[in-house]
């Protein structure tokens, strides 16, 4: 009688697991605005850097978003 009852349960864990949406994927602004700058003593996001450091990492930080999301 056990048998029985445990089949249906892998069924319903099988649909659950296919019916998982993927996680939402971030805007660039929205990555940019949670990394730091740390290029001088402002700590700015890199959503909007104010230093010359900061614009390279900005840079940076946006490629390695295309490269991660596309």
């Amino acid at each position: 009688m056990t048998e029985q009852t445990e089949a249906p349960r892998q069924e319903e864990e099988e649909q659950i697991t296919e019916t998982e949406t993927p996680p939402a994927v971030p805007t660039l602004d929205e990555y940019l605005s949670k990394l730091k700058c740390g290029g001088c003593g402002h700590g700015c996001s890199l959503l909007n850097p104010r230093c010359m450091r900061g614009a390279t990492k900005q840079s940076s930080a946006e490629s390695e978003y295309y490269s991660l999301y596309g």
